[in-house]
Order: C-alpha cells, then sequence, then structure tokens
C-alpha cells in the first residue's frame, strides 16, 4: 500500500512536484520564466513544494517551457523514487545476456514470480516475467516458454493498435517461441506505419533492433522468404549512419543469411563484421559472432 505523506497526496504525487523543481532549477529557469499566462508563480510554487497537483494539460506546458521530454521527466521521477526505470532495467537484462549472466537473470526470474503469485492480475509484471525468461532460454534451454505463455503473448500482441518501445523489443525477444503464421502476422501489426509514434527516433531504434532479431530467427527457422523480406524491409528503411551498430549487424545478418542460402563466400563478409566489433572493443559481441561463425563453418554440407 502506498504510504500517504499528508490527507491530500501519495509520495508518488509529491515526487512529480518535486522532480520538476529539480529539472527547473537544473535547467537554469527560473520560476517567472516558466508560468507565462498559463498558471500563477503561486501555483507553481505550491506544486512544486507539494501543497498542489497541476492539470496535465499544463504540466505538459510546463516541461516544454523547460525543454525537458516526459521521457526525460520519467526517467528521472524513477531515480528520484529510486525505482528502476524502463529503459534502465532494459538495458541490465541486455548486459546481462551479452555477459552470460545466469545468475543475475534467475534472481530476477523468481522475483517477478513471487510478485505475480501475490497478483496474478498484473500484466505488467506477468510481462517483465516473460521476457526475462526468454533471455534466459537463450542460455539456458531449460526454461523454455510455456504454449500457456505463449498463448497470452500472441493475445498481448494482437490486442496492440499502438506498439511501444517495450512491446517492440518483447516481442523481438519471444517471436523465437511462436509459430510461424502467428509470427508473421505479428510483425506486419508491428510494422504498420499508421501508428501514432511510427517516426518517434527510439521507436525506430527498437523496431531496426528487433527486425535483426527476427532476421536471425527466421535464417535458423528456414523461414528464407521472410527473412529475405525482412532485410529488404531495413534495406529500403534506409539506416541512419548515426545507427552504425545496426548497420554492420544488418551486413551480418544478410551474409549469415546467405551463407545458409549456399553462398559459400558470404561467411567473409560475417567474419569481417567480426572484426569490427574486435577493433572498437566490443568483445562480448564479438565473441557471440565469432561462436556463430563457428558453428556455421561446422555445419555439415
Amino acid at each position: 500500500m502506498t504510504k500517504q505523506i499528508n490527507k491530500k497526496f501519495s509520495a508518488e504525487d509529491l515526487a512529480i512536484g518535486a522532480v520538476f523543481k529539480i529539472l527547473r532549477n537544473g535547467k537554469g529557469f527560473v520560476q517567472k520564466e516558466v508560468v507565462g499566462d498559463e498558471i500563477s508563480i503561486v501555483h507553481l510554487s505550491n506544486f512544486e513544494n507539494g501543497k498542489a497537483m497541476m492539470s496535465a494539460s499544463n504540466f505538459l506546458r510546463l516541461l516544454n517551457k523547460i525543454n525537458v521530454n516526459m521521457a526525460e521527466f520519467h526517467n528521472a521521477y524513477n531515480q528520484y523514487l529510486q525505482v528502476e526505470a524502463p529503459i534502465v532495467y532494459s538495458d541490465k537484462l541486455s548486459s546481462d545476456f551479452l555477459s552470460h549472466d545466469t545468475t543475475k537473470l534467475y534472481h530476477d526470474l523468481k522475483i517477478l514470480e513471487k510478485k505475480i503469485s501475490l497478483n496474478s492480475l498484473d500484466k505488467k509484471v506477468r510481462l517483465d516475467y516473460l521476457r526475462v525468461k526468454s533471455i534466459l532460454s537463450y542460455l539456458d534451454s531449460k526454461y523454455p516458454l510455456t504454449t500457456t505463455e505463449v498463448t497470452f503473448l500472441e493475445g498481448y500482441f494482437s490486442n496492440l493498435i499502438e506498439w511501444g518501445q517495450s512491446d517492440i523489443t518483447l516481442f523481438g525477444q519471444c517471436a523465437q517461441f511462436m509459430d510461424s503464421v502467428h509470427s508473421s502476422q505479428l510483425i506486419q501489426k508491428m510494422l504498420n506505419p499508421t501508428q501514432l509514434n511510427y517516426n518517434l527516433p527510439y521507436i525506430k531504434l527498437a523496431k531496426y533492433r528487433t527486425v535483426l532479431n527476427l532476421i536471425e530467427i527466421c535464417t535458423n527457422q528456414e523461414r528464407y522468404d521472410e527473412a529475405r523480406k525482412l532485410i529488404q524491409y531495413l534495406e529500403d528503411t534506409d539506416i541512419h549512419e548515426y545507427y552504425l551498430f545496426e548497420k554492420i549487424m544488418l551486413v551480418y545478418h544478410k551474409a549469415v543469411f546467405s551463407y545458409q542460402k549456399g553462398n559459400k563466400e558470404a561467411i567473409q563478409i560475417a567474419k569481417e563484421c567480426h572484426k569490427i566489433f574486435e577493433f572498437c572493443g566490443s568483445s562480448k559481441i564479438a565473441g557471440i559472432i565469432a561462436e556463430e561463425i563457428s558453428n556455421l563453418e561446422n555445419l555439415k554440407p
């Protein structure tokens, strides 16, 4: 149960104004430079000091006035409350995977299992549990998703109209467990360009990385026509040069696809990608690629 600081507001409520004040001061704005015609300085002061709340529309305008977007505010808010932000949590899981740190993943899985036992209706916790379990399954085959868990995920993704960063990433992590029919249908939904946030940079980046995962999954499952279409999708997208990692990984996955389709010379391109990651000091990624290349070369013709 949330601890009440006073009769009106919880700690989470009060944190909104307190974090806004921290960010305003950090940006070098004084109160009179922020209020404009929307609210009074008294109202802003009360909001920042936990004596009043702010309407959503006014709050969004104030954030814009101090050049802070919602993602930045949410991150600062989570830090203030000492709660792990979704992006930080996702990065930690990626780091655990690259390090092959199954101990931390087991630990996270057990914590989430306990939360589910306390509230089985908490869909967010259940999705986080399946995210951790799917990552762990890459490192430990004893942890595949069950049929019931896959069905739950397929239903969740099928009902999505707006795919956020977390949804896109989760799909890329769990798609290996879905049958080809459901997977193909969900890929088309995820890539639908009519979504409101389709062109946000971090949404684009999440899609690039998920499509790269899907290319690998489709290639490994010999769904070559789908893999080819996904490669073509990224090539037509013209990934910005700022996303150099994604561009190199596209070259790598395309080379692996070509190699498995019979072009044995393509393995040299994959090896060049491996050298680039080694040169850049990305030893964990380079190690994973080296192992994949070795496995490919050891396959019987």
